[in-house]
This record gives structure tokens, C-alpha cells and sequence, in this order.
């Protein structure tokens, strides 16, 4: 998966398996505001990691 710097879209759209649905992110914004505001509530070890990610 590469991106372009100046734009932040993935060069492919990725799937992420929520509980409830498939989330298609085609960008960094994208991929930020699914882990800030549709990512399973709750602080677990993975929301954490992956806010620190974004």
C-alpha cells in the first residue's frame, strides 16, 4: 500500500472488518476519522495503538 505524500489517497482502497460492517478507507483522513469515531468503544490495546498510529 503506497500513498501519495502531497494528497494522503491509497494507491487501493483497504477493507476494514468492523463488528457491525466493512469500512472502505482510500485515504489517511479517511483511515483517522474510522479509527476516532467508528472504532469499537471502549480504550482496548488495539484502539490505543491504532490512535497512536494515526
Amino acid at each position: 500500500m503506497t500513498c501519495e505524500r502531497d494528497v494522503g489517497t491509497f494507491e487501493e482502497p483497504v477493507t476494514v472488518l468492523l463488528s457491525s460492517d466493512k469500512v472502505s478507507v482510500s485515504s489517511t483522513r479517511e483511515a483517522a476519522e474510522m479509527v476516532l469515531y467508528r472504532w469499537p468503544i471502549g480504550e482496548t490495546a488495539r484502539r490505543i495503538q491504532a490512535r497512536m498510529a494515526a
